[in-house]
């Protein structure tokens, strides 16, 4: 025997259920250790394709200011995540998509880059092919293409005491 449940029902069983576990999430009774905050100011430099790309990071309670030095950076509200802290860059050369991720229970030693660039890919492309008795088809001339590929690369945020 089957049971047909309403949409209505089961949507409002699945926010209750998400609502449950976020209380049992945050419960405040948890013994888990609050993370250690390292208050202050921090350079940070971003070594992207060898090239550098610094600022100042601001550490203050549970905000995190970034101040580029080589561009400009904004606060990324869309990526927003339970663990980390998203700024995306603009403003160094060849870069694209420049992304600073934060670690928000330990900023200074756990955060890194996110970052595309464009590289020049070469591939030998068949001009003409020839087929042997056997009945094998072989390239007998070609010539190499170049294009362009995207593609995503990361590293570790360099950090040192901010020294003005």
């Amino acid at each position: 025997m089957s049971v047909r449940v309403p949409r209505a029902t089961l949507i409002a069983a699945g926010v209750l259920a998400a609502g449950v576990l976020a209380s049992c999430h945050n419960n405040p009774g948890r013994t888990e250790v609050a993370p250690v905050r390292q208050d202050g100011a921090y350079d940070f430099v971003a070594r992207v394709t060898g090239k550098p790309f610094a600022g100042v990071l601001h550490v203050v309670s549970d905000t995190l200011v970034v101040e580029a030095t080589d561009g400009v950076c904004y606060y990324d509200p869309g990526s927003v995540g339970m663990t980390t802290i998203r700024y995306k860059c603009e403003g160094s050369g060849e870069i694209e998509d420049l992304v600073l991720v934060f670690d928000r229970h330990s900023p200074v030693s756990s955060s890194h880059w996110l970052a595309s660039i464009w590289r020049n890919v070469q591939h030998r492309v068949c001009d003409k092919y020839s087929t042997d008795v056997n009945g094998r088809t072989t390239c007998v001339s070609s010539h190499v293409e170049t294009e362009r590929q995207k593609e995503t690369i990361t590293g570790t945020l360099t950090m040192k005491t901010w020294a003005p």
